[in-house]
């Protein structure tokens, strides 16, 4: 397990935790054990309430920020998706080993077999995961991060809405966990985007970022 995830998992109140594997998480999901299965994602086995509050606010609650931003950057991605012949999912599972399940708000995935419906995408078949970050940013810059370069993705985007940049993280380190390639872009910038078939495009970094934040981190 890497740190930050253990040191989130350590402070937790409960220290009697069980590690699932990703059929025995869906099996929870599928027998009404989760209230909410929308609510949640599995990360190195543990089960965690995604957070999509404000800046030091209640995680439970969802905001309204990030809601807009979802909104907003759903047609952009899609027109993208297409251009690229890729398909668009949003904050749907991905599976990326054994004991990972993580949701992210977007992902690029390349269509599909038929024969594949009764599974979520592999790291193979993903060429861009997308997490919308404000109070959820340290957990997306690491316990995220570690896990979406271990399975070897090789593009991961953090519209970092706190900050009101856009983190680009590319060649990933499978062994190490980490990205080997890191850019820091804003409202101006132009980011590159390639997909399966090489096939670069260019978007316009303002189209990913709202108006800036001005509530206190916590």
């Amino acid at each position: 397990m890497n740190q930050v995830l253990l040191e989130e998992v350590i402070s937790h109140p409960d220290s009697s935790l069980v590690r699932f594997t990703v059929d025995q998480y869906q099996r929870l999901a599928e027998d009404g054990v989760l209230a909410d299965g929308s609510q949640y994602e599995l990360l190195d086995g543990y089960i965690f309430h995604k957070n999509r509050a404000d800046l030091g606010a209640d995680e439970m609650i969802h905001s309204p920020r990030h809601s807009r931003r979802l909104a907003k950057l759903t047609p952009i991605l899609s027109r993208a998706a297409e251009s690229l012949g890729v398909d668009l999912y949003c904050q749907l599972p991905l599976q990326v080993n054994p004991h990972d399940a993580p949701e992210p708000d977007f992902s690029l995935v390349i269509p599909l077999p038929s024969d594949a419906e009764d599974r979520h995408p592999g790291p193979s078949e993903v060429c861009l995961v997308v997490e919308v970050a404000l109070s959820s940013l340290k957990r997306d810059r690491e316990v995220k991060l570690s896990i979406y370069a271990r399975a070897g993705i090789p593009e991961y985007w953090i519209v970092n809405l706190a900050d009101q940049q856009l983190e680009v993280y590319q060649q990933p380190d499978t062994n190490a966990g980490v990205f080997q390639f890191q850019r820091t872009l804003r409202t101006g910038d132009l980011v590159t985007l390639t997909g399966p078939q090489n096939n670069p495009i260019q978007l316009n970094v303002v189209d990913y970022l709202g108006e800036a934040e001005t509530s206190p981190r916590s």
